[in-house]
């Protein structure tokens, strides 16, 4: 499938690039690197109780499959590609003191979050449902880079990033529309700010956090 031929061809570019250490490099191992977003653990977990509430009425085993597919395909792919790649490949640019980190980090987030104007095309999703998913993809970018900078454990935040999508998916309010479309309206759209700007927030805060930990330990 075209989502396999993806994951294929950025662990070539990987290699190719020397980042293939990647793969095996860890600072931190897996439960100890996402518990570094235990905040966003908890908040997908309240998110995933809602999404299995309302998935109950009308559940095909299909369509819950074709779910778990996607949200493990997104949480690789765009992990390899913008934290695995992107971010070590600016490290080795802009260098690995503060600014350099920063920098890196906040520049690989940009991209992911440019990733996502694909939507406004490729679906139904309108534009300002599009670029409400661009910020809050920035924001968590943001938040997912600095786990990763601070872990170097590529596989934690691919289990992050697709668990937490996982877990707004499954339910039929989406803030981060990867997968439906549906009308908004002005009390909508005024309601769909609002909560973008927390949960950006939100990310932020943690992204931050983790931040200051790795620089009292290591600055």
């Amino acid at each position: 499938r075209d989502e396999l031929l993806f994951i294929f061809f950025i662990v070539v570019v990987l290699l190719f690039s020397g980042n293939g250490y990647i793969f095996s490099e860890k600072k931190l191992g897996f439960f100890k690197s996402i518990g570094l977003a235990f905040p966003l653990l908890i908040m997908s977990g309240l998110a995933l109780l809602g999404g299995i509430v309302s998935a109950v009425d009308g559940f095909k085993l299909a369509n819950f499959i074709s779910l778990v597919y996607l949200c493990i395909f997104i949480g690789i792919y765009e992990e390899f590609l913008c934290r695995g790649w992107l971010e070590n490949e600016f490290l080795e640019r802009f260098g690995n003191d503060k600014k350099g980190v920063i920098f890196s980090i906040i520049l690989s987030s940009l991209v992911f979050g440019a990733m996502h104007i694909t939507n406004a095309f490729a679906t139904t999703q309108s534009l300002f449902d599009t670029f409400n998913q661009i910020f809050q993809a920035l924001a968590s970018g943001f938040l997912f880079g600095s786990i990763y900078y601070k872990s170097k454990n590529i596989w934690s935040v691919a289990f992050l990033h697709g668990f937490f999508d996982f877990s707004l998916m499954l339910s039929s309010v989406n803030l981060l529309k990867d997968c439906i479309s549906v009308e908004t309206g002005l009390a909508s759209m005024v309601f769909s700010a609002i909560s973008s700007l927390l949960i950006m927030s939100f990310y932020i805060f943690i992204a931050i956090y983790v931040i200051k930990i790795y620089i009292s330990n290591n600055w």
